[in-house]
């Protein structure tokens, strides 16, 4: 688990779950799943990334590492080296699926596809 100090930019009035964030200069909208504590706009705090369903492929002659959001949804397209089950795309994000299934393209640029990046607020 790759941890991060993430601002608080914004939180949703409607969508109590969706909070935007600063994290190593990138803003980052995504579903806050685990937050046991309230949150205060302005304020830092420790997160940690997580994955909800993502598609792979291999980046052919690319050595690209960026982070794109997808719409206004909670979708993003990673691009960046995998390491270990880690990518990193400007942020590291892990998943014991990247280590286990996909550990044949360890140390090669990949995009992820993911459907919802979720952020886990940590004590």
């Amino acid at each position: 688990m790759v941890t991060y100090v993430g601002k608080v930019l914004s939180l949703d009035p409607d969508i109590e779950e969706k909070v935007t964030l600063e994290v190593n200069g990138l803003v980052i909208t995504c579903f806050a799943n685990i937050r046991p504590y309230s949150i205060k706009i302005g304020e830092t705090y420790p997160i940690t990334f997580d994955m909800l369903d993502f598609q792979v492929s291999i980046q052919e002659g690319s050595e690209e590492t960026s982070i794109e959001r997808i719409g206004t949804s909670y979708s993003y397209e990673l691009r960046g080296r995998l390491y270990q089950g880690i990518i990193d795309a400007g942020i590291c994000v892990s998943d014991d699926f990247l280590k286990s299934d996909y550990a044949y393209l360890d140390k090669a640029y990949i995009c992820l596809l993911v459907e919802r990046l979720d952020v886990e607020f940590l004590y």
